[in-house]
């Protein structure tokens, strides 16, 4: 007979998860008696019948499935295409400018893109603005103060802005054509492909000093923003770097900035991978435990090198050698990629001044070991020490080495005064070594008379030098790179040690009657000081050029006490006896800088670097 208290109509097992908790203990069915009763087995035992605690799992999210993946990345394709496709008219806009015609004739070449896309670009081509300015990456308006005139509009431009970029072609980049500009670019499109670039330009050709300075702050800015801040790599950037660096005199930072900035030349054009094959193919994962996915590269084709890609790494090197000489700091290092650059620049030039550029790189090569026979010892390692060679003894090689680059140059390339600068400074530096070597005479097989020989040689390439330098109009000076500022200096700094040093093997009144050292200051002064007439700057005495000009004429006064003191007491005292050498007079030729030059760096360590 059945029991009582047993409902059939509401006999079920009851929802999972809400078993009571004797049943759940024991993993067996409970079936429901109906509402407010307890469940069978709970009966049946005359036990309290309890519920559990509903606590319900929820499951693990499926992950997505290769398809769902791929369809996400269909759509945004599509939607990227669909936006590409909605900006074409204004694509079509700025093709219709000429930018990407092809060129008039066949050696003239525009910009090329950054250095990922110009790999992929013919070199007479200029690639399309990028709606999202991701080549430049430059942020929108607005975010910074300072960068907001590098997004512009074109229509802002003036005939001044035109006006500023002919003079860059015409004077500047004759004495660095680090950069191939057609003269059919506006100011508006240089500003839309390349914006750093412009800004420099913008920066050296202005005529007021007073914009001339804001604007070399905001160069400093976007610099220290994008390079160290955000970490931007682009070809814009390093071709601004180059401008900023090549006319560095203008700046007045002296040799901490000129360390600075050259280094970070130097880490841009191995970050954008400039010095090595363009087929090399670099890991692009910047999460380092996702590098491990796909720890095998996949295989790239081969892509060549751009003109342009090839003109501002051998211009990086040209400026950083120059630096590095000035400064005897560790020179940037040479690659055989980059040797492969300069016979493809010196070899198959596309214009004028790649043939130019292909002289520098390989005259300042020689000028590299030139400072390391000079100052190898600075850069030695404690473990080695220093080398045992006399410095002395490289002259003739380095005489040999810069012989055959000078006999591989055409006849133009010879009469070309920027060339002409560097192989008369390189030559009056390879023949300086014997000038300053102490340890000559304790050479076995050495004679005085060839060390007489290196003054000699050092003495005419100075004269040539000079003569090459004064041959430049002031409209050439305006322009004209730091480099060539430095090749006047150091051969005046030269000619000081030969008109003051006393030396058995060398009469120093035979170099003060062959290049008269008080004339050519003079000389140097008035050029400098015409420069501001004659380009029509707005200066108020602050500009290089003014400044330049007063310190020479403060130098003139000095030095011509210095050679009267020195005379006096040479003609006062008994003379060289017995083969012993009688040494300069001790004078402080750095005097000449006044105080009202102290502020400003680089004329204070152009005219008064004269340690050896």
């Amino acid at each position: 007979m059945p029991s009582p208290n047993l409902n059939p109509a509401v006999r079920e097992s009851a929802p999972y998860g809400q078993a009571c908790v004797g049943c759940s203990k024991a993993k067996c069915r409970c079936i429901s008696r109906g509402p407010g009763n307890s469940c069978e087995r709970c009966h049946r035992l005359n036990r309290d019948c309890h519920a559990s605690a509903v606590v319900r799992k929820r499951l693990a999210r499926r992950p997505v499935t290769k398809t769902a993946r791929l369809e996400e990345k269909l759509d945004d394709l599509f939607t990227l295409l669909k936006a590409q496709t909605t900006a074409s008219p204004a694509v079509s806009h700025h093709s219709s400018d000429g930018l990407n015609d092809p060129p008039s004739t066949g050696s003239e070449t525009l910009l090329p893109g950054a250095a990922g896309d110009s790999l992929q670009q013919p070199d007479g081509a200029i690639p399309p603005v990028n709606a999202n300015n991701a080549e430049s990456g430059v942020s929108p308006a607005g975010t910074l103060p300072y960068l907001a005139h590098l997004s512009q509009p074109s229509a802002s431009f003036s005939s001044q802005d035109d006006e500023c970029l002919r003079t860059f072609q015409t004077h500047h980049l004759q004495a660095l054509p680090f950069v191939y500009i057609p003269s059919r670019i506006t100011a508006a499109q240089l500003q839309r492909e390349r914006p750093f670039l412009w800004l420099n330009i913008q920066a050296l050709c202005c005529k007021n000093t007073t914009e001339r300075n804001k604007l070399d702050h905001n160069v400093r800015q976007i610099l220290a923003q994008r390079l160290l801040v955000d970490g931007d790599r682009t070809l814009d950037l390093l071709l601004g770097l180059v401008a900023y660096l090549a006319w560095s005199m203008d700046h007045g930072k002296g040799k901490k900035m000129l360390c600075l900035y050259s280094n970070l030349a130097s880490s841009l054009v191995f970050d954008l991978r400039l010095d090595r094959p363009g087929q090399e193919n670099p890991c692009s994962e910047t999460d380092s435990y996702k590098s491990f996915s796909h720890p095998i590269k996949q295989y790239i084709p081969i892509a060549t090198r751009t003109n342009e890609e090839r003109r501002v790494t051998l211009a990086s090197f040209a400026v950083c050698s120059t630096i590095s000489s000035f400064l005897k700091s560790q020179p940037m290092r040479w690659t055989p990629h980059m040797e492969d650059c300069v016979q493809h620049l010196a070899n198959d030039p596309e214009t004028p001044g790649d043939e130019v550029l292909a002289a520098i790189v390989k005259i300042s090569k020689v000028m590299d070991d030139v400072n390391a026979a000079n100052f190898g010892r600075l850069f030695e390692s404690e473990i080695h020490g220093p080398s045992k060679v006399p410095p002395v003894l490289h002259v003739k090689a380095l005489v040999v080495n810069l012989d055959a680059v000078k006999g591989a140059l055409r006849p133009e390339l010879l009469r070309n005064k920027v060339v002409k600068s560097y192989l008369c400074d390189t030559y009056a530096m390879i023949n300086n070594i014997a000038l300053h070597n102490t340890t000559y005479s304790t050479i076995p097989g050495l004679t005085q008379l060839g060390k007489t020989e290196c003054f000699y040689a050092c003495l005419e390439a100075l004269k040539q030098g000079l003569d090459n330098w004064f041959s430049f109009t002031p409209e050439e000076l305006y322009g004209t790179s730091m480099p060539l500022l430095l090749h006047f200096g150091r051969s005046t700094h030269i000619l000081y040690r030969l008109a003051m040093a006393e030396d058995v093997a060398w009469d120093r009144a035979a170099a003060r009657h062959a290049v008269d050292l008080i004339q050519t200051v003079e000389r140097a002064a008035e050029l400098l000081a015409s420069v501001p007439h004659q380009v029509q700057m707005q200066s108020d005495g602050s500009d290089f050029f003014t400044k330049g000009a007063a310190a020479l004429r403060n130098a003139v006064s000095t030095w011509k006490k210095a050679f009267a003191d020195a005379d006096a007491a040479l003609n006062a005292g008994p003379g060289i006896q017995n083969g012993v050498e009688l040494g300069a007079v001790d004078v402080a030729p750095n005097e000449f800088v006044m105080a009202e030059f102290s502020d400003d760096a680089w004329l204070t360590e152009m005219f008064t670097s004269w340690e050896t």
